[in-house]
């Protein structure tokens, strides 16, 4: 019964973005490339927020600085893979 639950929720949750991939991204190889390229720079800012998370000590606004330092890094990985991505 659990394993069932894991596929039919797993299904439930991937099943529009890959039908959307495989409709939309799959036929053309350039979206694939920009694709990946765009979850790579998602990863890499996702990866340095949370360094910057643990290195920036905490201040007394609960946490707001550090969201907002995290949300700039995040725009600015988006902003330079659509600068790398239309060179």
């Amino acid at each position: 019964m659990g394993f069932s639950l894991f596929i039919g929720t797993f299904l439930i949750a991937l099943g529009p973005a890959s039908a959307v991939f495989m409709l939309v991204v799959a036929p053309h190889a350039n979206l694939v490339v920009v694709s990946i390229l765009s979850a790579f720079f998602w990863v890499c800012s996702i990866s340095l927020a949370s360094l910057l998370w643990l290195g920036v000590p905490e201040s007394g606004s609960g946490g707001v600085v550090e969201l907002l330092l995290a949300v700039l890094l995040q725009v600015s990985a988006c902003a330079s893979a659509r600068a790398f991505a239309q060179r």
